[in-house]
C-alpha cells in the first residue's frame, strides 16, 4: 500500500533501497523545454508498478552520473494527456540524453499533481518544486549527493 499511496520513505525501508524506475528517454512534446524546465520522458511499460500519481525528488542516473531530480509521475492534467508519463528535470543539467538508458530513485513525494489553469501558474509551481528538491539535497544525510 506504501507504493499507492506514494510514501517511498517507507517503501524504501520495506525494499532496503529506493523504489527505482529505468527506462530509455524518448522524445516528448518538449513543452518542458519551452517553459525554461527541459525534462527527460522515460516510456512506460503498460504493466509498470507506479507510485501515486504526483511530483516527487528523485535521483536521476545517466550511466554512473548521478543527477538530483523532479520527477513527476502523471497524465500531465494541464494539457489534457491522459496517458501515464514518467517526467524527469534533472537540475543543472542541459545535455542531450534522448536514447540513453535514465535510473531514477523516488525519494521524497512532494505533492499530487494537478491541473493548472495556464502555463504560467505550472511554472511557477515547477520553480517551487524545484526550489523544494534543492533545499532537500542541500541537507546533509545519505541523499545528499556528490557533485556530478
Amino acid at each position: 500500500h506504501s507504493l499507492e499511496e506514494g510514501d517511498m520513505q517507507n517503501v524504501s525501508e520495506l525494499l532496503g533501497r529506493p523504489f527505482a524506475l529505468r527506462g530509455p528517454v524518448v522524445r516528448g512534446a518538449e513543452r518542458g523545454r519551452t517553459i525554461g524546465f527541459p525534462t527527460a520522458n522515460i516510456a512506460v511499460a503498460p504493466d509498470l508498478a507506479l507510485p501515486k500519481l504526483g511530483v516527487y525528488v528523485t535521483r536521476a542516473y545517466l550511466g554512473e552520473t548521478m543527477y538530483p531530480s523532479v520527477t513527476n509521475v502523471g497524465k500531465r492534467p494541464t494539457f489534457d494527456e491522459n496517458r501515464p508519463t514518467i517526467e524527469v528535470h534533472m537540475l543543472d543539467y542541459d545535455g542531450d540524453c534522448y536514447e540513453r538508458e535514465l535510473r531514477i530513485e523516488l525519494l521524497s513525494r512532494l505533492r499530487d499533481e494537478k491541473r493548472f489553469d495556464g502555463v504560467d501558474q505550472l511554472v511557477a509551481q515547477i520553480g517551487l518544486d524545484v526550489a523544494a528538491a534543492r533545499e532537500y539535497f542541500a541537507r546533509p544525510g545519505p541523499d545528499t549527493p556528490s557533485q556530478p
